[in-house]
């Protein structure tokens, strides 16, 4: 019974901070995403349970967000990789949004790692609603790739 307290809790919370994501206060929606993320951090282990910990897995996603948004790229990556690696490997929004932001990074061999990730884990149909950053992966790549062709033409003729 503590639990669905707690959890109603978490989600009542989670509801209000979304309101400051909404209106584009990011700065707001941060420190409540954070605060909310303590709070759960800090309950103890047998008061987790499956329900809390995908509140986590979404306030973390949310709190991406809102720090993306806000230009803190390295933070909002941690968040993303924390999703991924602890709480849920097939949730496709968490790996758009690090190929997104590595892609920002002009980082294209950490943007098409997680981008491998994403295919290896996410189903197709959930991958098609990030089209719009795979295909700005896959013009990075063929920039790329045609930069290192032109740079290993030039060493033959030097």
């Amino acid at each position: 019974m503590e639990s669905n307290n707690k959890l109603n809790e978490i989600i009542e919370e989670k509801n209000k901070v979304n309101e400051y994501t909404k209106n584009g206060n990011f700065k707001e929606a941060e420190k409540g995403y954070k605060e909310i993320i303590d709070k759960i951090n800090n309950l103890p282990k047998e008061e987790l349970n499956e329900e809390i910990l995908n509140q986590k897995k979404l306030i973390l996603s949310n709190l991406s967000l809102s720090l993306t948004k806000q230009k803190k790229i390295k933070e909002a990556k941690k968040c993303d990789i924390e999703i991924i690696r602890k709480l849920d490997n097939k949730f496709t929004k968490s790996y758009a949004r690090l190929i997104n932001n590595y892609l920002d990074e002009k980082n294209v061999t950490c943007a098409r790692y997680y981008h491998s990730l994403m295919i290896k884990e996410c189903k197709k149909e959930e991958i098609e609603k990030f089209l719009d950053i795979v295909q700005k992966l896959e013009i990075e790549i063929k920039k790329k790739d045609t930069f290192i062709k032109d740079i290993e033409f030039l060493k033959q003729l030097s």
